[in-house]
């Protein structure tokens, strides 16, 4: 074979086999590239899936249903479900943030982060906190449901009615994630029923003067109260704060204030030393302002040497005692202004229906409404226990609404200004009825009597608050309530 023919056939051979070569390439390609799509594929329909998935589950989170259909608590004839114990957790949480505001941060409540991802104690979350103690009020309100049914006892169409007005323009989401206004009328029907009830019980315990006077000779020391003045004179050990007493100053000028012996001379003593110790000039509001501060009234505090001192039975008025306290770096000086006692200042009873303008859209709507109210009182039969019932129907006051507007053993100052005055007047009698306005609103005025000194009242308080305690530990025993903790921690948190 000639040298020209061999090396075509080489290269002939060289072609083909890069033929073959690229064909295996392009089969590999795509094969490649049908296995790609087909993971691609499955890929696909598992993301589309668990979006699905998680789409379905906001869905029912959001809707409230599955949380709905939860048993947390239940007795023999009522439950609570899971959004209405979201309703009673979350009320609690509200309270706080309520109540404490800007100031939650002190107590490590961040409304930014969710509740199971603080700590309320080192064993506990807010979450579990809450819920705890939302469980025990259920608890309470199943009971009490209970024991009113027995007794024949329900809400009035007035109370229920009542109820449903006041969660007119209530954003359901305020009581939890999936509640809905169904539910926060559910839980409010049944805690309204435990709360009518528990009124009633106490409403029926009623006890003698003999009884409150025996009970005050038990237990003196809890009545007895006496008026002071007091100023602290604080030092400091640090000999390089030059601004500060020393601890020999402050015992000097503390000594120097207990040397008086009357009102007159205490008070002309620290207002002297006032005016030569202030940074400033005092004006005549600011001293007074000072002065005023420095008036108290003491009671009884077991351990406490300035109480010890004030109860002993060598206490006169004009008396000073001087009270050191190492820890505090003070010296507080004492004088007595009168000698330990109760106080036979009288109560009041009051019933009231509180209007708001947030209900009737002004101010001017809720006065016309309560006016109409009145009038429509005063052409009934113009009983109190009439009044009662229209304050179960009409009152948005939640402290008195089911216990027909009722407020026992009112002191005087206790009340906000106007509402105080209306009772306090010295001309007030019994059936005397009016229109009030407070900050709060419009309140119908229905004075039903002073006669119980506060010293009795506390005693009657106190008695009632005991047999009230052992009554309801007898109703909790008759009445079972189950709960079920392991499900608790299925209610969304708020934050």
């Amino acid at each position: 074979m000639g040298k020209g023919k061999r090396t075509r056939l080489q290269n002939a051979g060289r072609k083909e086999e890069m033929r073959r070569q690229q064909q295996q390439q392009q089969q590999r390609r795509r094969r490649n590239r049908i296995i790609g799509i087909s993971i691609g594929a499955v890929v696909a329909v598992a993301a589309i899936g668990f979006g699905t998935k998680y789409a379905i589950d906001q869905q029912r989170l959001q809707s409230g249903d599955d949380l709905r259909a939860t048993i947390m608590l239940e007795s023999e004839n009522y439950q609570v479900t899971g959004t209405m114990m979201s309703v009673y957790t979350n009320s609690l949480y509200q309270s706080y943030v309520s109540q404490y505001g800007q100031y939650l941060s002190y107590l490590g409540l961040d409304t930014t982060k969710s509740l199971k991802d603080q700590e309320y104690t080192a064993d506990q979350t807010w979450f579990q906190y809450l819920t705890s103690s939302a469980e025990t009020n259920a608890k309470k309100y199943l009971v009490l449901a209970e024991a009113a049914k027995e007794a024949g006892v329900s809400l009035t169409d007035g109370e229920i009615d009542n109820i449903e007005k006041g969660l007119e323009g209530t954003d359901p989401s305020y009581y939890g994630v999936g509640v809905n206004e169904e539910d926060v009328k559910e839980a409010l029907l049944l805690q309204g029923l435990a709360v009518k009830y528990e009124n009633m019980m106490k409403n029926g315990m009623t006890y003698t003067d003999d009884e409150a006077e025996k009970y005050y000779e038990e237990n003196k020391n809890d009545f007895l109260s006496c008026d002071t003045l007091t100023y602290t004179f604080s030092y400091s050990d640090d000999d390089s704060d030059k601004d500060a007493m020393s601890r020999k100053e402050a015992q000097v000028a503390a000594n120097g204030l207990a040397a008086c012996t009357d009102e007159e001379s205490f008070t002309k003593w620290l207002e002297d030393y006032l005016k030569e110790n202030s940074d400033e000039e005092l004006s005549e509001d600011d001293l007074k302002s000072k002065l005023d501060a420095c008036k108290s009234t003491l009671s009884y505090t077991e351990g406490d040497e300035t109480s010890e001192w004030a109860f002993g039975d060598d206490a006169a008025v004009g008396q000073t005692h001087v009270a050191e306290d190492t820890d505090a770096k003070t010296f507080k000086v004492t004088m007595l202004l009168s000698l330990p006692a109760r106080s036979e200042a009288t109560t009041v009873d009051v019933r009231h229906i509180l209007l708001t303008a947030d209900r009737y859209g002004s101010d001017d709507k809720a006065k016309a409404k309560a006016e109409e109210l009145l009038d429509e009182w005063k052409n009934g039969d113009a009983t109190e226990e009439s009044f009662a019932e229209l304050a179960g129907a009409w009152s948005e006051d939640g402290g008195s609404s089911l216990n027909g507007g009722l407020y026992t053993y009112v002191t005087e100052g206790s009340m906000v200004e106007a509402f105080n005055d209306w009772c306090f007047d010295s001309s007030r009698k019994a059936g005397d009825t009016g229109i009030v306005k407070t900050d709060y609103g419009y309140h119908i005025m229905y004075y039903v009597g002073r006669t119980t000194p506060q010293w009795e009242a506390t005693a009657f308080t106190a008695l009632q608050s005991s047999d009230y305690s052992d009554k309801y530990d007898s109703l909790s025993d008759t009445y079972t309530v189950t709960a079920y903790e392991d499900r608790f921690d299925s209610i969304p948190s708020i934050t």
